[in-house]
């Protein structure tokens, strides 16, 4: 996100054209894809690739080669490259925890605890902003809120920043008196707002995997051998994905006895249930408890008759992987009771 505030304000600023080339698009929560399509329509470029980086000899700009989605190799040339990383923590931080006596956690943040979250671990030093942690605005204030006895819902963001002094910078006026609106409304707002309470409820420890390629199935696999039901659902008529088409490898001049053997693999297994010429119609709930309308040749049916609710990972688009973590270990989100 820090990558596309940096490219909008440049684009706002002065008349120049900007790539973005990364892996993983980090944009969840709080309408950040709405923020996205925004820059795009600013003729900001995204390339999902891995480019590689030379220097020309005689002007010293930059030349980029990346493989494009669709397979091409292309070159631009740049007059700056910006390495966007992610938050780490100070580098003095460890000087800092040994002169002042406090813990650091594994990530090499302050460590504190969900109960006391401003407690550096020793009496009389407390911690602040992002040294205990990466943060973002709203939570930083909901946080405030909680620590001073209120509920954190009791509480409306007026975003003057990104709404009015970024988007509207060459007109510092009209930004003005969108600003004083903004801030009535939020006023207005969070006088109609009441205490809400964090509730809990049982998860089901079952889980729905969609798309039955090599990945699919590879998820429904480990998350049986762990001992959960698996319903596993493909459009096509049969599993495998677009792994069918694939005859041979540089190393493996028969991928197609893996694919067969992975297909048994999850054939086999009596905690997947498998369920193909089935389409996603619609999907209700939240984290924990989703219900899922399907259809098939037999007509539009409802999972949670038989395997009740579920949590979902969607294995037709990587882009839209709802939790990889859960790949590697299911168990840590599927054993919990609440």
């Amino acid at each position: 996100m820090y990558s596309t505030k940096e490219a909008m304000i440049i684009k706002e600023h002065q008349d120049a054209e900007c790539d973005v080339f990364y892996i993983d698009m980090r944009a969840y929560g709080k309408d950040f894809e709405q923020y996205i399509e925004r820059a795009k329509n600013m003729n900001i470029k995204y390339h999902r690739c891995l480019p590689s980086v030379e220097e020309m000899c005689n002007s010293k700009n930059l030349i980029l080669t990346y493989e494009t989605e669709d397979g091409k190799i292309e070159q631009e040339i740049f007059d700056m490259v910006v390495l966007a990383v992610g938050l780490c923590p100070p580098k003095d931080n460890k000087k800092i925890a040994n002169v002042s006596g406090i813990e650091l956690n594994k990530y090499g943040f302050c460590k504190t605890t969900e109960t006391a979250p401003v407690e550096a671990g020793r009496e009389g030093i407390y911690v602040c902003g992002a040294f205990s942690g990466p943060k973002d605005i709203e939570p930083l204030f909901r946080e405030t809120l909680v620590e001073s006895g209120l509920n954190q819902y009791l509480f409306e963001m007026a975003n003057i920043r990104d709404h009015c002094s970024w988007v509207h910078s060459h007109e510092p006026v009209k930004a003005t008196e969108k600003a004083k609106d903004l801030v009535k409304m939020a006023v207005a707002k969070v006088n109609l707002a009441v205490p809400l309470k964090i509730t809990t409820s049982d998860v089901i420890r079952s889980a729905l995997v969609i798309g039955g390629g090599v990945s699919g199935m590879t998820a429904a696999l480990e998350i049986a051998n762990q001992g959960f039901s698996v319903s596993l659902i493909e459009r096509d008529s049969e599993l495998g994905g677009n792994l069918k088409n694939v005859h041979y490898t540089l190393t493996d001049p028969d991928i197609s006895k893996f694919l067969n053997n992975l297909i048994a693999q999850v054939t086999n297994n009596d905690l997947i249930k498998i369920y193909t010429n089935t389409e996603i119609k619609s999907v209700d709930g939240y984290v924990g408890d989703f219900t899922i309308n399907t259809e098939n040749s037999l007509g539009i049916f409802n999972l949670k008759k038989t395997t009740s609710f579920f949590n979902i990972i969607n294995l037709n688009n990587t882009e839209n992987l709802y939790d990889f973590q859960s790949l590697k270990n299911p168990q840590d989100f599927l054993n919990t009771n609440k």
